[in-house]
Parts: C-alpha cells; sequence; structure tokens
C-alpha cells in the first residue's frame, strides 16, 4: 500500500492495483495451478518480456551520445529467453517460484 501511495500516475497505479487485485484472488482460489501460471507469467515477464523491451529501445547496433556502441565494456546486450519445458533449469525456476507464491499464500 504504501508503493501505491507513492505512484505517481494512474497508469502506473492502475497497474499496480491489478497486481494486488491477481494475488487477492490467488489467495481466494487456492489453486497451486494459478500459481504456476503465475510463476510462469513472472518467467516471461523477467526473462523473455522485458528484454525484448530493452532491445527494441537499446537494439545490439545502438550508438551512446559520443557514438561509441551503447553495449561494450561491461554492459553486454542481453538475449531474451522463450521459455521451453525441456530445459531443466527453466523447470526448476518455475516450480521454485510456484513454491514461494503457493507457500506466502498458504496455497498446498
Amino acid at each position: 500500500m504504501q508503493q501505491l501511495k507513492q505512484n505517481t500516475t494512474s497508469a502506473g497505479a492502475k497497474t499496480q492495483l491489478e497486481e494486488v487485485t491477481k494475488i487477492v484472488n490467488l489467495a481466494v482460489t487456492g489453486s497451486f495451478q494459478k500459481c504456476v501460471e503465475v510463476a510462469r507469467d513472472l518467467f516471461d515477464f523477467h526473462y523473455d518480456h522485458n528484454i525484448r523491451d530493452l532491445k527494441s529501445i537499446f537494439p545490439d547496433d545502438h550508438k551512446d551520445s559520443n557514438g561509441n556502441p551503447f553495449w561494450s565494456g561491461p554492459k553486454r546486450a542481453p538475449q531474451p529467453i522463450s521459455f521451453n519445458t525441456d530445459d531443466e533449469l527453466h523447470l526448476n525456476f518455475l516450480m521454485s517460484a510456484a513454491n514461494l507464491v503457493a507457500f506466502n499464500l498458504s496455497i498446498p
């Protein structure tokens, strides 16, 4: 609620309220399947969508204001990762995140 009060845009507040509503509804349904869906959304958000958004603003060949490559030195161009059910790391992330969500909402 404190973060919601600090949000200065109506779009940002709306997004935060939608997230709160999603968590409340998840707690009410008590479905582990829904926790898995939340975990999958988290994977896509952090490892795919955010990176694609970043790369649309700063593509691999982007130059900084001095004409130097933006992705150089310690800044390496990230690559989006699509969820792959055959990748053990992806499945471990999914199950760990789903279990954390379920635990925090007292969902068995």
